[in-house]
């Protein structure tokens, strides 16, 4: 999981965004080159169309298997049709964006992404769990984005991949393509 970085000329549009985003989240620069690593994009859904766009479109770009978003002003997350998801293109942006998208309450996004600021600086050191098979045929695990966290670390030359079950359950809902997005 990651957060899509912006081209700066989207600076002034997301402005209100930022100020939920910590400085250290982490973003694509922070994950091992040339790994292949199944990407989750998560940022906020702004009120600004313009950000949202930028999200999205940049989300696209890193080819990503799909993304979890949340509206920062909101306590429950809105129903599909709800008129705050629309970014006024008539729908156009579901069918331009080819991967589910979820939605997910501001508060559970707000700790989502302070976990992924507390792991950033470790992604690019993490040796890849190669003792461990992936659930998804041709899919590196994902220990390194799922299992990581402060207390649990990389130990020794390997990954604890204690918790392998639920990173598979995860990988499995998620990029199976067996549960169904919001949009």
């Amino acid at each position: 999981m990651y957060l899509p970085t912006l081209p700066a000329s989207a600076g002034d549009v997301c402005a209100s965004a930022q100020s939920v985003i910590p400085a250290n989240v982490t973003t694509i620069a922070n994950f091992p080159a040339n790994q292949g690593y199944p990407l989750i994009a998560v940022f906020p859904w702004t009120d600004s169309t313009d950000c949202t766009e930028a999200y999205l479109s940049q989300a696209r770009a890193d080819a990503v298997r799909g993304a979890i978003t949340f509206q920062q002003n909101s306590g429950a997350v809105p129903l599909p049709g709800d008129s705050s998801w629309s970014l006024r293109d008539g729908g156009a942006w579901k069918s331009a964006n080819q991967y589910p998208i979820y939605g997910i309450n501001a508060a559970a996004a707000l700790t989502l992404l302070q976990e992924m600021a507390a792991v950033s600086f470790l992604l690019g050191a993490v040796l890849p769990c190669t003792h461990v098979s992936s659930s998804t045929p041709g899919m590196p695990p994902l220990c390194p984005m799922v299992l990581l966290s402060p207390t649990n670390l990389v130990r020794g030359t390997s990954l604890d991949c204690s918790l392998m079950s639920t990173c598979k359950a995860f990988q499995a809902s998620l990029l199976s393509g067996s549960s169904s997005s919001l949009f």
